[in-house]
Order: structure tokens, then C-alpha cells, then sequence
């Protein structure tokens, strides 16, 4: 081959070198770049999707809540509920035929309810001390009762003062923790 030749295949070498890293590398480059892109893309796509599907579940979800809270609220005790409370209470003991001599709630945790601001995070609750006369039979059957009820959380005191004779009247005593907004059915 002649040197003209061979300057031309040199050319030609130098401009497809060049070609190679001026253009294809970066293209090449480029390319992989908007793949790994692309493909993070797709990830956050399908992420969105999922959320979409389950986005109307959420806010059904949202709505029960809230409408939960609310009925929640509502149950709150007032003033008055506390009162209601108390005439429950002495309802119960009297269908049992016990005398109510005396419904006692420390009154520094009435002071501290009235100035607590009530909301649905922060159960409320009040000691209550409950005195009747009556035998040992009818005390049981009220405790039963008490017991069960949805304001109920455990028995603080009892005290039984008076004979050992079942049959006569007895000075009885319970003290007891009630959480408050959780009265149950009212009769």
C-alpha cells in the first residue's frame, strides 16, 4: 500500500477514535443513565399505584374514625353525668334493698375534674366511695351488680362494720375506681 493509503486509514482510525469518545461513550453513558432512571420511574409509579388503590380505603377508614371519636366524645362525662352516675348508683343499691347512707368522691379529685378540659385521648377517671346498711346477702348482690358494669375498674376499699349475724343490718363500704363516659345503658 502506498502512504497515501495509509494516511487515510490513519485518518480514518483518528476520526472513528474520536467518533467513539466524543459521541458513542457519552450516548452509551446517556443511556444507562435514563435506564437506571427509568427504571427508578417505573418503582415510583407502581408505588403510586398502590397508593391509589388503597387511598379510598383509607379515607373510609379516616371517616369510621372520626366518626368513632366523635361518638367518643360524646360520651364524656358532664357535671350532671356524674351526678347520674351517683343516682344509678343508689337506684342500684335500693333494688337490692340496701339504704344509701352515702355517695363520697373525694373532693379534690371533683375540683381537679371540673378544671381538666375532657378529650378522647385522656380517660377520665373518679374514685367513688359507696356506704349502705343492709345484710351480708343483698351488699353481695350489689357488688355483683356494680361489678359488672362498663364504668367499673376495680375495687379501691371494703368495709364491713356491724355483727357477725347475717340476718342483721350491717354498715357496708365499698370504695371503687369508675371510668367515667362508660356508664352503659341508662334505665
Amino acid at each position: 500500500m502506498n502512504k497515501q493509503s495509509y494516511m487515510y486509514a490513519g485518518i480514518i482510525v483518528t476520526i472513528i477514535g474520536i467518533w467513539f469518545l466524543v459521541i458513542f461513550t457519552p450516548y452509551v453513558e446517556n443511556k444507562k443513565s435514563l435506564n437506571a432512571k427509568i427504571t427508578a420511574d417505573h418503582i415510583k409509579l407502581s408505588d403510586f399505584e398502590q397508593t391509589i388503590h388503597i387511598l379510598p380505603k383509607y379515607l373510609t377508614e379516616l371517616k369510621s374514625l372520626k366518626e368513632q371519636r366523635s361518638s367518643l366524645n360524646s360520651k364524656l362525662y358532664t357535671k350532671e353525668e356524674v351526678i347520674n352516675l351517683f343516682e344509678r348508683l343508689k337506684k342500684t343499691a335500693n333494688s337490692q334493698h340496701l339504704e344509701v347512707t352515702e355517695i363520697t368522691p373525694p373532693i379534690a379529685e371533683l375540683l381537679h375534674l371540673n378544671s381538666m378540659i375532657p378529650d378522647s385521648t385522656n380517660p377520665q377517671f373518679l374514685n367513688i366511695g359507696v356506704r349502705v346498711s343492709g345484710s351480708y346477702i343483698e351488699f353481695a348482690k350489689f357488688i355483683k351488680i356494680i361489678e359488672k358494669e362498663s364504668f367499673f375498674r376495680g375495687v379501691n376499699a371494703c368495709r364491713i362494720l356491724g355483727s357477725k349475724d347475717y340476718n342483721k343490718e350491717l354498715d357496708l363500704y365499698i370504695g371503687f375506681k369508675a371510668l367515667l363516659g362508660h356508664t352503659g345503658d341508662q334505665s
